[in-house]
């Protein structure tokens, strides 16, 4: 069965991300997955809230890096965790962000290593813990880390042709190595928002596209049909900080490519798309929509049902 995560930013006080992650977890959603932003509250002491007023959902970093904190000190964090919500703990992982990470001094080293030995180090610890590590991926050599050693993958993607050829490139790695796939998580986080108007859908979903149109690399674009010039206006008006002109950059391409946006039949027959690509997790990441409880409203009644 296909399965649904949303995805939670605590950069406001964690009393609001208890209060989205209970009411995505009344709405139907199998994961609530916290990320781990250094600009708002600590990704672990919100689960740890989280854990304690939730009852069902699958709670846990979506993603840590191995950079800022040990392997080792994750493992203890995450043991901690499974004690107060047995089952429900999982560990997303991959190489953070690398202009994140420089300007707090801390070099981006090796990331494919760095995350292979990290989550070995997570697993051997939690042998006894049986929680999932899922490998937060974009590049092919991440993606074949996923298919040697993770339990699961996260790709970063909404279009379902890059989804297809993610899923192709971790089963060709575990076929390499003769690893069994059987219970394997194919999951994929997109910026989502549902509305129901496609324009008011799109409008708060625009400055989540900016930010990954002008990091997406050259043979990306030209997978999905983006034009570089169209990337380079886009920068230009990231580094200018002019707020209307990013704005109009995002182009009607990029928010299709990048994003989940529309009405919610729009928005359902995407992510029937999706699913048909491989993908049986679709972690659904913020806007949601104009306002927060409202889409998630718009996806309890309108989505999910249609799909499962």
């Amino acid at each position: 069965m296909v399965k649904f995560g949303v995805g939670l930013i605590p950069d406001e006080d964690h009393s609001l991300t208890v209060t989205r992650a209970v009411k995505a977890e009344k709405a139907g959603f199998d994961y609530a997955l916290i990320s781990d932003h250094l600009k708002g509250r600590n990704v672990y002491v919100s689960l740890t809230v989280v854990a304690e007023n939730t009852r069902t959902v699958k709670i846990g970093p979506g993603v840590t890096n191995p950079y800022l904190i040990h392997p080792a000190v994750t493992a203890q964090i995450l043991a901690s965790l499974s004690e107060i919500a047995p089952g429900r703990i999982v560990c997303g992982i991959g190489a953070g962000d690398r202009e994140g990470l420089r300007r707090l001094g801390v070099e981006q080293r090796r990331p494919i290593t760095a995350v292979r030995k990290a989550a070995q180090t997570i697993s051997a610890l939690l042998a006894d813990r049986r929680i999932p590590i899922l490998i937060g991926a974009q590049g092919d050599r991440m993606l074949r880390l996923a298919g040697e050693i993770g339990d699961g993958v996260i790709v970063n993607a909404a279009d379902p042709g890059e989804c297809r050829r993610a899923v192709d490139i971790v089963r060709r790695s575990s076929s390499e190595t003769g690893r069994s796939l059987d219970g394997f998580e194919w999951g994929a986080e997109m910026p989502f928002s549902v509305a129901p108007s496609r324009d008011d859908a799109v409008k708060p979903v625009r400055s989540k596209v900016a930010v990954i149109a002008a990091g997406c690399p050259d043979p990306v674009l030209g997978r999905l049909g983006i034009p570089l010039d169209d990337r380079e206006r886009l920068r230009d008006a990231l580094r200018r900080s002019d707020h209307d002109a990013v704005v109009r950059a995002v182009t009607p391409e990029m928010v299709d490519s990048l994003s989940v946006a529309g009405t919610p039949d729009a928005c359902f027959e995407k992510i029937q798309q999706l699913i048909k690509s491989g993908v049986t997790l679709l972690v659904l990441a913020p806007p949601l929509g104009p306002t927060w409880d409202e889409a998630v409203n718009l996806i309890a009644e309108k989505v999910l049902p249609n799909i499962r």
